[in-house]
């Protein structure tokens, strides 16, 4: 099996989350974590395979710190976590050719 713990972006400040399902709200889990909820947005495909409310969850995290905003997204598999770093990537750096020309 193929290990995707190399992926791009360094070290994430929460990499990963574990504690029950607390609340879903939109594309957006809330994870309680010993009495702390925690909100990921996930993916279609982490959405359709979220276990119900009070249910026990692990997700995979990558984690989006700005000046004014702390943003956690989720997933169940670090394959999907992984294509997710490549895919803002390049997305990211066709935003940055974009703006020197």
């Amino acid at each position: 099996m193929r290990s995707y713990s190399n992926a791009p972006h360094g070290h994430s400040m929460i990499a990963r989350l574990g504690g029950t399902v607390a609340e879903i709200v939109g594309d957006a889990v809330i994870v309680d974590v010993n009495g702390v909820g925690y909100r990921a947005q996930v993916s279609l495909q982490t959405f359709a395979q979220l276990p119900p409310l009070g249910e026990k969850l692990f997700l995979q995290i990558h984690t989006v710190v700005r000046e004014d905003d702390l943003s956690l997204y989720g997933f169940l598999s670090d394959e999907e976590k992984y294509f997710f770093q490549k895919l803002i990537t390049v997305m990211l750096g066709e935003s940055l050719e974009s703006a020197f020309q």
